[in-house]
């Protein structure tokens, strides 16, 4: 798994809160265009976290702070969940 972020403005988050769609859209265009509110730990980010843990800084980095979809309370490798995920409106990858 690679990490992969995107700084955006209170504003933009509550839109993206409201409209993944267009979040993913905001996402790919400064991915594309190398934009320097984009940045991508690649395989960095569990050891970035490791270390920002031992730092005592309280960020959840791997997991994010909130949650943009609600996911069923459900095994993570039960056929419940694959139809779950076969099924979210935007696939983030």
């Amino acid at each position: 798994m690679n990490g992969n972020w995107l700084r955006v403005t209170p504003a933009e988050l509550e839109q993206a809160r409201a409209d993944l769609a267009w979040a993913y859209g905001l996402a790919m265009t400064h991915r594309d265009d190398d934009s320097d509110r984009w940045s991508a730990t690649d395989k960095a980010w569990n050891g970035l976290d490791f270390l920002l843990d031992r730092l005592g800084v309280d960020i959840p980095l791997v997991l994010g702070a909130e949650e943009f979809v609600e996911l069923p309370d459900v095994e993570p490798d039960s056929d419940e969940m694959f139809d779950f995920l076969d099924n979210l409106d935007d696939d983030w990858g």
